[in-house]
């Protein structure tokens, strides 16, 4: 009883070598002097312990494994199986290395009791194909990136270019799950690159070979030091046909280079088209990655209906991380058509979730509250960020860093901010100016500063990226940009037009107070009063307070109700 750990006395009866009768007897005698429960337990661990002890190591062995192998022949669960197996000194035969598999397989085992199963059995048969690769999965739900490691080192011994494929797939996947994007990239198109010098390719057949060059590409567009070359990497890679897997997942990736280069609208879009999943079927985490790509072609509504899609599902499924992301994402889609609740309830969620915090909803988080005024708590959340991995997530925390520092009185330093994300984002080659407008902000600020050239020269700049993405809120940000640096009343009444039909409710509101403090110097003081009417109507709907002092017809006499911040030190 104490060797096999269980309350079942046939098992004990063989394994000593007496009926089961008389082991039944022997149980029943051991409960009432307190040795055993009821249930056939040992009441005292130290006691089945001492018991344990008493054998001596060799002999211990020899019956642990002789009960191991009973239970196997009686088939029992390999869980309880794998138990005994631990706990020998040396494993000399295969069916112990197949007890331990099989029960890291098992849904029911916790991933570290699996882990440490599988590690077992590789210190005795190091290097074994099959068990690394089900370690590398099982250590994907617990640490992705030494599941990544074992994925890399797996890559270099394979041979089969099926299984090489699959292995550089799931390598990626996990990459991408550790924040080791970068590293990603780098190995998986040096793995195509190796496949292609030696004439492999084909053998993979192209729906791997569209998952694998995707999951470059997802990789790549994950670390600031590679988005370049993946866009680069986009750029000959042939649009996949049809709606395998595969293939969607590709034309999400081709979709967001196009989206990040800022040249191509119809591109882009031929391309979302193509990896949008079908109507009525799963939504899964990777089409978390076309809603964006979306929303900045400017199918806003189609890109939130999607993502609510894929929370509904993902919480429905259990799917944590997928939720998670989902989540994140959905606050940032929020967040940049200016409805700040929501932004913050989603952020909030994501952030309250297990595992590593997301960056995307940190830097969602710390842009509603700097618009807020809450100085404090947005230097809270600056303090935790870390590097980012997405070159939008990148722009938000430099310019949410502008926004606070404005806010500290610090004008010239946020101003150098907006700057850095403009020559970041250059080095990145990530044109595109709806991804994150800083280019509007810093119009803004220099005008605030009284620098009218510079400001002029930032909304010419802004004007001609906005020209080769051709949606409403490009239009939009052109005019307001424009509007802004110039005071044209007629450019600020086509922004607040073209902002309204793009939904980019802070902007608009913006554009508002624009043409409210243009109509106002023009001594035209009932049409401005109307306007920044509207403008604080709509930020008191977005829940921008920064924005609605902006909005006072006299502003230098307002104070944020949240913090105290004049509103003569807003920008």
């Amino acid at each position: 009883m104490a060797v096999l750990g269980s309350t079942e006395p046939a098992s004990a009866a063989i394994l000593a070598g007496i009926s089961p009768a008389e082991a039944e007897w022997k149980r029943r005698e051991l409960v009432p002097l307190g040795v055993l429960t009821p249930d056939g337990r040992f009441r005292s661990p130290v006691l089945r312990e001492r018991l344990l002890g008493a054998l001596g190591t060799e002999k211990l062995a020899e019956v642990r494994t002789r009960a191991a192998r009973l239970l196997t022949d009686e088939g029992r669960p390999q869980e309880e199986i794998a138990e005994l197996v631990m706990l020998l000194p040396a494993l000399t035969e295969v069916w112990m290395f197949c007890a331990l598999r099989g029960a890291a397989r098992g849904g029911t085992l916790a991933a570290e009791l699996a882990v440490s199963y599988l590690r077992r059995v590789l210190d005795a048969v190091p290097g074994h194909l099959d068990t690394r690769q089900e370690l590398a999965a099982r250590l994907t739900e617990i640490d992705p990136s030494a599941a990544m490691d074992v994925y890399a080192e797996l890559l270099a011994d394979v041979t089969d270019p099926a299984v090489r494929a699959s292995v550089a797939i799931s390598c990626g996947a996990v990459a991408l799950r550790a924040g080791r994007g970068p590293e990603g990239f780098r190995l998986l198109t040096g793995y195509l690159a190796e496949e292609g010098r030696a004439g492999r390719l084909a053998a993979i057949g192209p729906e791997l070979r569209a998952q694998a060059e995707g999951m470059a590409l997802a990789n790549g567009f994950g670390g600031s030091a590679t988005i370049s070359q993946a866009m680069d990497r986009a750029r000959v890679i042939t649009s996949p046909e049809g709606r395998a897997e595969g293939g969607r997942r590709l034309a999400q990736q081709l979709a967001r280079a196009e989206v990040l280069r800022g040249e191509s609208l119809p591109a882009a879009l031929g391309h979302l088209w193509s990896a949008l999943p079908a109507p009525g079927g799963v939504r899964e985490y990777w089409d978390v990655f076309t809603v964006p790509s979306l929303h900045f072609c400017g199918e806003r509504a189609a890109a939130m209906t999607l993502v609510d899609e894929i929370v509904v599902a993902a919480s429905a499924s259990g799917d944590a991380h997928t939720r998670k992301l989902a989540l994140a994402t959905r606050a940032g889609l929020a967040f940049d058509s200016g409805d700040l609740l929501q932004a913050e309830q989603d952020a909030g969620a994501a952030l309250e979730m297990a595992g590593p915090e997301d960056f995307c909803a940190l830097t969602v988080l710390a842009a509603v509250l700097v618009r807020r005024g809450d100085t404090d708590r947005t230097e809270q959340l600056l303090h935790r960020m870390r590097t980012p991995r997405d070159a939008v997530e990148y722009g938000w925390a430099l310019d949410a860093k502008a926004h606070w520092l404005w806010n500290c009185g610090d004008h010239d330093a946020a101003l150098d901010m907006l700057q850095r994300c403009g020559r970041e984002f250059d080095a990145m080659g990530v044109q595109n100016p709806v991804l994150v407008p800083w280019w509007i902000d810093a119009v803004a600020v220099t005008v605030r500063l009284g620098r009218l050239s510079a400001a002029a020269e930032i909304a010419e700049r802004g004007a001609d990226a906005a020209r080769n993405w051709n949606t409403p809120a490009a239009r939009g940000y052109a005019l307001l940009a424009e509007g802004m640096s110039t005071g044209d009343v007629e450019t600020l009444e086509q922004a607040v037009v073209e902002l309204g039909a793009a939904e980019s409710r802070l902007c608009e509101a913006q554009a508002l107070r624009t043409l409210g403090n243009a109509l106002m110097h023009a001594n035209d003081e009932k049409t401005a009063r109307k306007h920044l009417r509207a403008a604080m109507d709509i930020a008191v709907r977005c829940g921008a307070s920064m924005a609605v002092c902006r909005c006072c017809p006299a502003p230098r006499r307002c104070r944020c109700a949240r913090s105290g911040t004049t509103a003569s030190r807003c920008w």
